[in-house]
C-alpha cells in the first residue's frame, strides 16, 4: 500500500470497540483509528456520574489492548478528563499514559492547540518516551486563524519535536460545504501551503462527515449523498502533487463531539440501520427499539431483499449480522449491536474504497 492508511475518528464505546475486534484482519490492517475517550456519563436517577473515574478508567488500557492489539493507532481523552483524579490523587491523563508506556499497545497521544500546557507536556514526554510519535487535531477554523496556527511552529521548536513523527489531522467536524467541491479545495489547500514546511509531516489528514441521521424522520427510509468523500477524491487528484502526503479519515457512522448526557428513562432511541455504499449513505429508521425490538427482522429483510443497496453478506462481520436478521437466524440484538454492524460495514468499505481509489 502506498498511500496513506485510512483513520477513522472512533468515540471509545463499545459498538466501536466490538467492531474493531471482530474486524476481518486484512481490514483492520489497513486502519490507522483514532480513539476518542467519551466523558463519564450522568446518572439522572442517583444524580451523579454514573461511574467513578477510577472504575471508568481502570479497564481502558487493558481493553484498548484486548479489543484492538498492536497496531498503530492514537487517543485524545475528552477534556473534561483531563483535570480527573484517579483514587490515589493521579490525574486521569498520567494514569492512562503511564499505563500505556509500558503496555504491547502502541498508541500514540493526540493534543489541541487549547489543551492546557499541563497536558501537552504530559502528552509528549510520553510520547518521546514511547518513541511512537503524535497526532495534532487541528479544526478548519483553526486552520484559517494565522494567530493560533503560530503555535504549531512554536510546539516544533520548544519541545523539539521532529515533523517527520506527527501527523496533522485536519477536522472539518460537520461545518464544511463539500458542494461545489473546488471552492473548499482552493481555500484548504492554500491554508495547508501555509504550515511551515507542510511536507514534511509524517501525514496530513483531511477528517469531516455529511451524515445527518437526526433529521430521518421515524419509520422512514432516506438517503443522503456522501459529499465529503466526493470531495476528499476531488481533493487528492488535484492536489496531491503538491501536497504528497495526503491521508483520508472520517467519523464513520457517528457524528463528531457528544451530545450531553440524556435521562435515558425519558428517551427511547429508534431502531436504525447506517449504510455506506459507493456515494451515499442509505439509512433506514424504524420505530422505538425497546418497545419492538422484533421489528429488526423486518427493516433487515427489507434493507437485503428491496433497499437496492445492500453490498454482500461477506464484506464484513457487520453486513453478515445483517443479513442473518433478514433471514431470522439471529436475534434482534440491542441498539449497540446495530452500531457494531454499522461500524463494521463501514470500516470494511472504506478500505475496499481506498484501494480501488488508488488504483486508479
Amino acid at each position: 500500500m502506498n498511500y496513506k492508511p485510512y483513520l477513522p475518528i472512533l468515540k471509545w464505546r463499545q459498538g466501536e470497540y466490538q467492531a474493531l475486534l471482530r474486524l476481518n484482519s486484512h481490514i483492520k490492517q489497513a486502519l490507522y483509528p483514532l480513539f476518542v475517550v467519551p466523558p463519564i456519563e450522568y446518572d439522572f436517577e442517583s444524580k451523579r456520574p454514573k461511574k467513578t473515574a477510577q472504575d471508568y478508567i481502570e479497564p481502558l488500557v487493558d481493553r484498548i489492548e484486548k479489543k484492538w492489539g498492536k497496531g498503530l493507532a492514537s487517543i485524545q481523552l475528552h477534556e473534561s478528563l483531563h483535570d480527573e483524579l484517579m483514587n490515589d490523587g493521579t490525574r486521569v491523563p498520567i494514569h492512562i499514559f503511564n499505563q500505556l508506556l509500558t503496555s504491547q499497545t502502541t498508541i500514540q497521544p493526540v493534543i489541541m492547540f487549547d489543551y492546557t500546557k499541563t497536558y501537552i507536556d504530559t502528552v509528549i514526554e510520553y510520547s518521546k518516551q514511547k518513541n511512537c510519535g503524535l497526532i495534532i487535531r487541528i479544526t478548519f477554523e483553526t486552520l484559517a486563524d494565522s494567530d493560533q496556527m503560530s503555535s504549531l511552529d512554536n510546539w516544533i521548536d520548544q519541545y523539539e519535536l521532529n515533523r517527520a513523527n506527527i501527523d496533522i489531522v485536519v477536522d472539518y467536524d460537520t461545518k464544511a460545504e463539500y458542494v461545489p467541491s473546488e471552492k473548499l479545495a482552493f481555500v484548504t489547500s492554500i491554508l495547508i501551503s501555509n504550515i511551515e514546511n507542510f511536507d514534511s509531516y509524517r501525514a496530513i489528514y483531511l477528517a469531516g462527515t455529511t451524515l445527518d441521521f437526526s433529521s430521518v424522520p421515524t419509520k422512514s427510509s432516506v438517503t443522503q449523498p456522501r459529499e465529503y468523500w466526493t470531495f476528499y477524491k476531488y481533493f487528492y487528484k488535484e492536489k496531491v502533487a503538491t501536497i504528497p502526503n495526503l491521508g483520508f479519515g472520517d467519523y464513520a457512522i457517528e457524528p463528531p463531539g457528544f451530545a450531553p448526557s440524556l435521562d435515558m428513562r425519558k428517551i427511547k432511541p429508534a431502531a436504525r440501520i447506517i449504510y455506506s455504499t459507493e456515494d451515499c449513505w442509505a439509512i433506514s429508521k424504524g420505530s422505538a427499539f425497546r418497545d419492538n425490538p422484533a421489528q429488526m427482522h423486518d427493516m433487515c429483510h427489507d434493507f437485503v431483499y428491496k433497499s437496492g443497496h445492500f453490498i454482500d453478506n461477506k464484506l464484513s462481520n457487520g453486513d453478515m449480522k445483517i443479513y442473518e436478521c433478514a433471514h431470522k437466524q439471529c436475534s434482534n440484538g440491542s441498539l449497540t449491536t446495530w452500531k457494531e454492524a454499522g461500524i463494521s460495514h463501514h470500516l470494511s468499505l472504506i478500505v475496499h474504497q481506498l484501494a480501488n481509489f488508488h488504483e486508479t
